[in-house]
Protein backbone atom coordinates (compact mmCIF):
# COMPACT_ATOMS: atom_id res chain seq x y z
CA UNK A 1 0.00 0.00 0.00
CA UNK A 2 1.29 3.44 -0.86
CA UNK A 3 0.35 6.60 1.01
CA UNK A 4 -0.70 8.29 -2.25
CA UNK A 5 -4.19 7.20 -3.31
CA UNK A 6 -6.27 7.99 -6.35
CA UNK A 7 -8.97 10.70 -6.18
CA UNK A 8 -11.60 7.94 -6.39
CA UNK A 9 -10.13 6.25 -3.33
CA UNK A 10 -10.10 9.54 -1.42
CA UNK A 11 -13.76 10.15 -2.18
CA UNK A 12 -14.70 6.79 -0.68
CA UNK A 13 -13.01 7.61 2.60
CA UNK A 14 -15.11 9.23 5.36
CA UNK A 15 -15.02 12.99 5.85
CA UNK A 16 -13.91 12.35 9.43
CA UNK A 17 -10.50 11.33 8.08
CA UNK A 18 -9.88 14.90 6.99
CA UNK A 19 -10.70 16.07 10.52
CA UNK A 20 -8.36 13.47 11.96
CA UNK A 21 -5.52 14.53 9.71
CA UNK A 22 -6.03 18.21 10.58
CA UNK A 23 -5.91 17.49 14.31
CA UNK A 24 -2.55 15.82 14.96
CA UNK A 25 -1.55 14.77 18.44
CA UNK A 26 1.26 16.78 20.03
CA UNK A 27 4.58 15.16 19.25
CA UNK A 28 3.10 12.79 16.67
CA UNK A 29 4.34 12.68 13.10
CA UNK A 30 1.97 13.73 10.35
CA UNK A 31 0.69 10.76 8.33
CA UNK A 32 -1.44 10.68 5.19
CA UNK A 33 -5.11 10.27 6.04
CA UNK A 34 -5.37 7.07 3.99
CA UNK A 35 -2.53 5.53 6.00
CA UNK A 36 -4.21 6.48 9.30
CA UNK A 37 -7.39 4.79 8.11
CA UNK A 38 -5.57 1.61 7.05
CA UNK A 39 -3.61 1.36 10.31
CA UNK A 40 -6.50 2.00 12.67
CA UNK A 41 -8.82 -0.37 10.81
CA UNK A 42 -6.42 -3.20 11.70
CA UNK A 43 -5.89 -2.58 15.41
CA UNK A 44 -7.69 -4.74 18.03
CA UNK A 45 -11.11 -3.83 19.37
CA UNK A 46 -9.87 -2.74 22.80
CA UNK A 47 -7.28 -0.43 21.23
CA UNK A 48 -9.95 1.22 19.09
CA UNK A 49 -11.93 1.97 22.25
CA UNK A 50 -8.89 3.61 23.87
CA UNK A 51 -7.96 5.58 20.75
CA UNK A 52 -11.29 7.41 20.86
CA UNK A 53 -9.74 9.57 23.58
CA UNK A 54 -6.74 10.65 21.48
CA UNK A 55 -8.44 13.61 19.80
CA UNK A 56 -11.79 14.83 18.54
CA UNK A 57 -10.70 13.99 15.02
CA UNK A 58 -9.90 10.40 15.91
CA UNK A 59 -13.11 10.10 17.88
CA UNK A 60 -15.09 11.22 14.82
CA UNK A 61 -13.19 8.80 12.61
CA UNK A 62 -13.65 5.80 14.90
CA UNK A 63 -17.41 6.40 15.07
CA UNK A 64 -17.78 6.91 11.32
CA UNK A 65 -19.93 4.16 9.69
CA UNK A 66 -17.43 3.69 6.86
CA UNK A 67 -14.60 3.09 9.33
CA UNK A 68 -16.76 0.81 11.50
CA UNK A 69 -17.64 -1.32 8.47
CA UNK A 70 -13.99 -1.57 7.43
CA UNK A 71 -12.92 -2.47 10.96
CA UNK A 72 -15.60 -5.15 11.18
CA UNK A 73 -14.37 -6.75 8.00
CA UNK A 74 -10.82 -6.98 9.35
CA UNK A 75 -11.39 -7.60 13.06
CA UNK A 76 -13.70 -10.13 14.60
CA UNK A 77 -12.97 -10.81 18.25
CA UNK A 78 -14.84 -13.99 19.11
CA UNK A 79 -16.12 -14.72 22.62
CA UNK A 80 -17.76 -17.71 24.24
CA UNK A 81 -21.17 -16.89 25.73
CA UNK A 82 -22.43 -19.08 28.60
CA UNK A 83 -25.82 -18.83 30.27
CA UNK A 84 -26.09 -20.36 33.73
CA UNK A 85 -28.59 -20.85 36.53
CA UNK A 86 -28.16 -19.29 39.99
CA UNK A 87 -25.60 -20.97 42.24
CA UNK A 88 -27.84 -20.38 45.28
CA UNK A 89 -31.64 -20.22 45.67
CA UNK A 90 -33.07 -16.86 44.58
CA UNK A 91 -29.68 -15.92 43.16
CA UNK A 92 -29.04 -14.11 39.89
CA UNK A 93 -28.89 -15.87 36.58
CA UNK A 94 -25.70 -15.11 34.69
CA UNK A 95 -24.56 -14.48 31.17
CA UNK A 96 -20.82 -14.97 31.07
CA UNK A 97 -18.44 -13.89 28.30
CA UNK A 98 -15.13 -15.72 28.04
CA UNK A 99 -12.22 -15.58 25.63
CA UNK A 100 -11.29 -18.67 23.63
CA UNK A 101 -8.94 -19.78 26.42
CA UNK A 102 -11.79 -19.90 28.93
CA UNK A 103 -10.88 -16.72 30.83
CA UNK A 104 -13.71 -14.50 32.07
CA UNK A 105 -14.04 -11.25 30.17
CA UNK A 106 -17.41 -10.09 31.49
CA UNK A 107 -20.19 -11.41 33.75
CA UNK A 108 -23.71 -10.04 33.34
CA UNK A 109 -26.04 -10.74 36.26
CA UNK A 110 -29.73 -10.24 36.90
CA UNK A 111 -30.97 -10.72 33.35
CA UNK A 112 -34.07 -12.78 32.45
CA UNK A 113 -32.08 -15.62 30.95
CA UNK A 114 -32.82 -19.32 31.30
CA UNK A 115 -30.89 -20.15 28.15
CA UNK A 116 -29.42 -18.86 24.92
CA UNK A 117 -31.68 -19.10 21.92
CA UNK A 118 -28.89 -18.20 19.59
CA UNK A 119 -25.88 -15.97 19.36
CA UNK A 120 -25.68 -14.06 16.12
CA UNK A 121 -21.90 -14.28 15.65
CA UNK A 122 -22.11 -10.52 15.33
CA UNK A 123 -22.64 -8.29 18.35
CA UNK A 124 -26.03 -9.23 19.85
CA UNK A 125 -27.28 -12.22 21.83
CA UNK A 126 -30.83 -13.56 22.07
CA UNK A 127 -31.90 -15.19 25.36
CA UNK A 128 -35.09 -16.69 26.70
CA UNK A 129 -36.93 -16.83 30.00
CA UNK A 130 -38.61 -20.20 30.47
CA UNK A 131 -41.77 -18.64 31.86
CA UNK A 132 -42.62 -16.63 28.73
CA UNK A 133 -42.98 -17.20 25.00
CA UNK A 134 -41.09 -14.09 23.90
CA UNK A 135 -37.29 -13.77 24.16
CA UNK A 136 -35.19 -10.66 24.64
CA UNK A 137 -32.12 -9.39 22.82
CA UNK A 138 -29.07 -8.28 24.80
CA UNK A 139 -25.98 -6.30 23.89
CA UNK A 140 -23.26 -8.39 25.58
CA UNK A 141 -20.81 -5.48 25.43
CA UNK A 142 -22.95 -3.36 27.75
CA UNK A 143 -25.18 -5.97 29.38
CA UNK A 144 -28.28 -3.98 28.46
CA UNK A 145 -31.53 -5.49 27.22
CA UNK A 146 -32.14 -3.85 23.85
CA UNK A 147 -35.45 -5.44 22.91
CA UNK A 148 -38.00 -7.42 24.89
CA UNK A 149 -40.09 -9.24 22.29
CA UNK A 150 -43.89 -9.14 22.71
CA UNK A 151 -45.41 -11.98 24.74
CA UNK A 152 -48.51 -14.06 24.16
CA UNK A 153 -48.99 -14.73 27.85
CA UNK A 154 -48.81 -18.53 27.68
CA UNK A 155 -47.95 -20.60 30.70
CA UNK A 156 -44.34 -21.63 31.27
CA UNK A 157 -44.90 -25.28 30.36
CA UNK A 158 -46.58 -24.37 27.08
CA UNK A 159 -43.82 -21.88 26.25
CA UNK A 160 -41.37 -24.71 25.71
CA UNK A 161 -43.41 -25.84 22.69
CA UNK A 162 -41.83 -22.97 20.78
CA UNK A 163 -38.53 -23.23 18.93
CA UNK A 164 -36.72 -19.92 18.41
CA UNK A 165 -34.03 -18.76 16.05
CA UNK A 166 -32.12 -15.49 15.91
CA UNK A 167 -29.96 -14.03 13.18
CA UNK A 168 -29.09 -11.09 10.96
CA UNK A 169 -30.50 -10.61 7.47
CA UNK A 170 -28.22 -10.01 4.50
CA UNK A 171 -27.84 -7.48 2.97
CA UNK A 172 -30.10 -5.23 5.10
CA UNK A 173 -28.40 -6.16 8.39
CA UNK A 174 -31.74 -6.34 10.24
CA UNK A 175 -31.81 -8.65 13.24
CA UNK A 176 -34.82 -10.95 13.37
CA UNK A 177 -36.27 -13.48 15.81
CA UNK A 178 -38.15 -16.46 14.32
CA UNK A 179 -40.67 -18.36 16.44
CA UNK A 180 -41.68 -21.81 15.33
CA UNK A 181 -44.41 -23.81 17.12
CA UNK A 182 -45.52 -27.43 17.28
CA UNK A 183 -48.46 -26.75 14.95
CA UNK A 184 -45.96 -25.71 12.24
CA UNK A 185 -46.91 -22.04 12.45
CA UNK A 186 -44.09 -19.56 11.97
CA UNK A 187 -43.82 -15.95 13.16
CA UNK A 188 -41.12 -13.31 12.67
CA UNK A 189 -40.18 -10.33 14.82
CA UNK A 190 -37.82 -7.70 13.39
CA UNK A 191 -35.77 -5.56 15.78
CA UNK A 192 -36.80 -1.95 15.37
CA UNK A 193 -40.22 -2.86 13.97
CA UNK A 194 -43.16 -1.74 16.12
CA UNK A 195 -45.65 -4.09 14.46
CA UNK A 196 -44.68 -7.02 16.68
CA UNK A 197 -44.84 -10.65 15.58
CA UNK A 198 -45.82 -11.22 11.96
CA UNK A 199 -47.14 -14.48 10.56
CA UNK A 200 -44.88 -16.07 7.98
CA UNK A 201 -45.34 -18.99 5.62
CA UNK A 202 -44.98 -22.54 6.85
CA UNK A 203 -42.03 -24.64 5.69
CA UNK A 204 -42.66 -26.58 2.48
CA UNK A 205 -41.83 -30.06 3.75
CA UNK A 206 -43.72 -32.39 6.03
CA UNK A 207 -41.80 -33.26 9.14
CA UNK A 208 -42.27 -35.21 12.31
CA UNK A 209 -40.48 -33.06 14.82
CA UNK A 210 -38.52 -29.79 14.95
CA UNK A 211 -35.70 -29.75 17.50
CA UNK A 212 -34.39 -26.81 19.42
CA UNK A 213 -31.13 -27.03 17.46
CA UNK A 214 -31.13 -23.84 15.34
CA UNK A 215 -28.22 -22.15 13.57
CA UNK A 216 -28.03 -18.85 11.66
CA UNK A 217 -25.14 -18.56 9.20
CA UNK A 218 -24.64 -15.92 6.50
CA UNK A 219 -28.25 -14.75 6.40
CA UNK A 220 -29.87 -18.19 6.48
CA UNK A 221 -31.49 -19.84 9.52
CA UNK A 222 -31.28 -23.64 9.71
CA UNK A 223 -33.77 -25.69 11.74
CA UNK A 224 -33.01 -29.35 12.44
CA UNK A 225 -36.17 -31.38 11.83
CA UNK A 226 -37.06 -35.05 11.39
CA UNK A 227 -39.37 -36.54 8.80
CA UNK A 228 -39.19 -39.75 10.81
CA UNK A 229 -36.90 -41.19 13.44
CA UNK A 230 -34.45 -42.32 10.74
CA UNK A 231 -34.03 -39.13 8.71
CA UNK A 232 -32.89 -35.69 9.84
CA UNK A 233 -33.54 -32.69 7.61
CA UNK A 234 -32.44 -29.07 7.64
CA UNK A 235 -35.20 -26.55 7.00
CA UNK A 236 -33.69 -23.39 5.48
CA UNK A 237 -35.21 -19.98 6.19
CA UNK A 238 -33.91 -16.89 4.35
CA UNK A 239 -33.86 -14.16 7.01
CA UNK A 240 -34.00 -11.29 4.50
CA UNK A 241 -36.95 -12.46 2.38
CA UNK A 242 -38.57 -14.44 5.25
CA UNK A 243 -39.09 -17.38 2.92
CA UNK A 244 -38.40 -21.08 3.33
CA UNK A 245 -36.00 -21.76 0.50
CA UNK A 246 -35.33 -25.50 0.54
CA UNK A 247 -34.66 -28.56 2.66
CA UNK A 248 -31.26 -30.18 3.01
CA UNK A 249 -30.90 -33.87 3.70
CA UNK A 250 -28.45 -35.40 6.16
CA UNK A 251 -25.13 -36.82 4.96
CA UNK A 252 -25.71 -40.21 3.33
CA UNK A 253 -23.43 -41.91 5.80
CA UNK A 254 -25.54 -40.55 8.66
CA UNK A 255 -28.66 -42.10 7.11
CA UNK A 256 -26.89 -45.40 6.45
CA UNK A 257 -25.42 -45.62 9.93
CA UNK A 258 -28.54 -45.00 11.98
CA UNK A 259 -27.91 -45.91 15.59
CA UNK A 260 -29.77 -45.57 18.84
CA UNK A 261 -27.75 -42.39 19.38
CA UNK A 262 -29.09 -40.74 16.21
CA UNK A 263 -31.72 -38.84 18.15
CA UNK A 264 -28.75 -36.99 19.63
CA UNK A 265 -27.71 -35.55 16.26
CA UNK A 266 -27.38 -31.76 16.49
CA UNK A 267 -26.31 -28.87 14.31
CA UNK A 268 -24.02 -25.98 15.17
CA UNK A 269 -22.03 -23.16 13.59
CA UNK A 270 -18.37 -24.01 13.18
CA UNK A 271 -16.08 -21.35 11.70
CA UNK A 272 -18.89 -19.73 9.68
CA UNK A 273 -20.17 -23.08 8.38
CA UNK A 274 -23.12 -25.26 9.34
CA UNK A 275 -22.02 -28.52 10.88
CA UNK A 276 -23.86 -31.67 11.95
CA UNK A 277 -22.67 -33.57 14.99
CA UNK A 278 -23.28 -37.33 14.74
CA UNK A 279 -22.61 -39.59 17.75
CA UNK A 280 -21.80 -43.20 16.93
CA UNK A 281 -22.20 -46.36 18.98
CA UNK A 282 -20.14 -46.71 22.15
CA UNK A 283 -16.86 -48.59 21.77
CA UNK A 284 -15.41 -49.92 25.06
CA UNK A 285 -14.90 -46.80 27.17
CA UNK A 286 -15.46 -44.06 24.60
CA UNK A 287 -17.74 -42.80 21.80
CA UNK A 288 -16.75 -41.77 18.31
CA UNK A 289 -18.40 -38.57 17.12
CA UNK A 290 -18.43 -37.47 13.48
CA UNK A 291 -18.53 -33.77 12.65
CA UNK A 292 -19.86 -33.00 9.17
CA UNK A 293 -19.56 -29.64 7.40
CA UNK A 294 -22.13 -28.43 4.88
CA UNK A 295 -19.92 -27.78 1.87
CA UNK A 296 -22.59 -26.97 -0.73
CA UNK A 297 -26.17 -26.24 0.34
CA UNK A 298 -27.41 -26.28 -3.27
CA UNK A 299 -26.14 -29.82 -3.90
CA UNK A 300 -26.71 -31.09 -0.33
CA UNK A 301 -22.99 -31.86 -0.16
CA UNK A 302 -21.45 -32.67 3.23
CA UNK A 303 -17.87 -33.51 4.09
CA UNK A 304 -16.73 -35.39 7.16
CA UNK A 305 -14.32 -32.89 8.67
CA UNK A 306 -13.47 -34.58 11.98
CA UNK A 307 -13.99 -37.79 13.89
CA UNK A 308 -13.28 -37.30 17.58
CA UNK A 309 -13.19 -39.67 20.53
CA UNK A 310 -14.92 -38.70 23.76
CA UNK A 311 -15.76 -40.35 27.08
CA UNK A 312 -18.60 -42.88 27.05
CA UNK A 313 -20.24 -40.90 29.85
CA UNK A 314 -20.50 -37.74 27.75
CA UNK A 315 -24.12 -36.96 26.96
CA UNK A 316 -23.86 -33.42 25.60
CA UNK A 317 -21.21 -31.96 23.32
CA UNK A 318 -21.00 -28.99 21.02
CA UNK A 319 -18.11 -27.95 18.78
CA UNK A 320 -17.38 -24.24 19.08
CA UNK A 321 -14.31 -23.35 17.07
CA UNK A 322 -11.40 -24.80 15.11
CA UNK A 323 -8.14 -23.06 16.02
CA UNK A 324 -6.43 -21.02 13.27
CA UNK A 325 -3.77 -23.70 12.76
CA UNK A 326 -6.47 -26.31 12.16
CA UNK A 327 -4.99 -28.68 14.71
CA UNK A 328 -7.37 -28.28 17.64
CA UNK A 329 -11.10 -28.17 18.23
CA UNK A 330 -12.59 -26.12 21.06
CA UNK A 331 -15.75 -27.78 22.36
CA UNK A 332 -18.22 -27.83 25.21
CA UNK A 333 -19.17 -31.11 26.86
CA UNK A 334 -21.19 -32.47 29.75
CA UNK A 335 -20.08 -35.72 31.38
CA UNK A 336 -22.02 -37.74 33.94
CA UNK A 337 -20.40 -37.35 37.33
CA UNK A 338 -18.00 -34.63 36.15
CA UNK A 339 -20.29 -31.80 35.06
CA UNK A 340 -19.82 -29.19 32.36
CA UNK A 341 -16.49 -28.29 30.82
CA UNK A 342 -14.84 -26.22 28.12
CA UNK A 343 -12.30 -28.44 26.41
CA UNK A 344 -9.72 -28.53 23.64
CA UNK A 345 -9.46 -31.65 21.51
CA UNK A 346 -6.12 -32.23 19.77
CA UNK A 347 -6.97 -33.63 16.35
CA UNK A 348 -3.49 -35.13 15.90
CA UNK A 349 -3.03 -36.91 19.22
CA UNK A 350 -6.77 -37.58 19.80
CA UNK A 351 -6.47 -36.26 23.34
CA UNK A 352 -8.76 -33.89 25.16
CA UNK A 353 -7.66 -31.22 27.63
CA UNK A 354 -10.03 -29.37 29.94
CA UNK A 355 -9.64 -25.60 29.79
CA UNK A 356 -12.18 -24.86 32.47
CA UNK A 357 -14.96 -26.43 34.53
CA UNK A 358 -18.33 -24.70 34.23
CA UNK A 359 -21.17 -24.65 36.76
CA UNK A 360 -24.94 -24.72 36.24
CA UNK A 361 -24.73 -24.25 32.48
CA UNK A 362 -27.99 -24.10 30.53
CA UNK A 363 -26.51 -23.32 27.10
CA UNK A 364 -23.36 -22.10 25.38
CA UNK A 365 -22.61 -20.36 22.10
CA UNK A 366 -20.36 -17.77 20.47
CA UNK A 367 -20.61 -14.09 19.62
CA UNK A 368 -18.33 -11.50 18.06
CA UNK A 369 -17.85 -7.94 19.23
CA UNK A 370 -16.58 -5.21 16.97
CA UNK A 371 -15.24 -2.02 18.48
CA UNK A 372 -17.37 -2.07 21.62
CA UNK A 373 -15.99 -1.63 25.14
CA UNK A 374 -16.93 -4.45 27.50
CA UNK A 375 -18.46 -2.24 30.15
CA UNK A 376 -20.60 -3.31 33.09
CA UNK A 377 -24.17 -1.97 33.02
CA UNK A 378 -25.00 0.66 35.59
CA UNK A 379 -27.15 -0.52 38.44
Amino acid sequence: MTPHQSPERRRRLPNSLAAASRAPVDGAAMLPMELIFEILSRVPVRSVCRFRCVSKGWQALLHDPIFVAAHKSLNAETFIVVSSLPKVPDGDRELRLMDMDGNDVKVIKGIPCSGLLSASMDDLVCVRDGSIDGPCVINPATGKVLVDCPKHGVRSLEAWNFVFGFGRAIPSGTYKVVRFSDDRSCEVFSLGDSTGWRRSECPPADFFFVRSSVVAVKGVMYFLASRNKYADTLLCFDIESEEWTKTIGSPKEVLQQYTRNSWSNTIAELNDTVCMVQPMERVTSYIWVNIWLLQDSHQDTWIKAFTIRISEFTYRYKPLRVTPDGGKLILYSTVFGEGHALQVYDLHTETCTTLRRLDYVTSISLCSLFGQPLSQPRS
